[in-house]
Formats: C-alpha cells, sequence, structure tokens
C-alpha cells in the first residue's frame, strides 16, 4: 500500500472518466505534470492500494 500526501493527476481522471464511490466536495489537487508514477506502479505490479490525502473535502475510491 502506498499513503502519499499529494494526489497524483490519475485521481482528476478517475473522477473525469470513471465511475467511483463517494464524495467529491472539492477539485482535485495534483500536479499539471505527470511523472508516470502510476504507470510504473501498475507496471510493476508494486501496491495493492493507493491512498491520498490534501483535499480535506474528497472522500472517494475507485477501480483503474
Amino acid at each position: 500500500m502506498a499513503f502519499l500526501h499529494i494526489p497524483i493527476p490519475e485521481y482528476l481522471e478517475l473522477v473525469n472518466t470513471q465511475e467511483i464511490y463517494g464524495n467529491v466536495g472539492e477539485d482535485i489537487g495534483c500536479p499539471y505534470v505527470n511523472n508516470g508514477l502510476f504507470e510504473n506502479v501498475q507496471k510493476n505490479k508494486e501496491l495493492s492500494a493507493m491512498f491520498v490525502g490534501h483535499d480535506h473535502k474528497n472522500n472517494f475510491g475507485g477501480f483503474e
């Protein structure tokens, strides 16, 4: 599992393109530049879950 403070750009993509569960109470505060972290995590099968904070009014999840 990974715990990050700032959401990665894939969280914004998830909200905009996939079905999620929970609440989106504010914009996703993620970087504009994607550094490829999530792509590498998927490719290497290193994690089973990722959690982020930073956006205090958001409480949602989804599946990629």
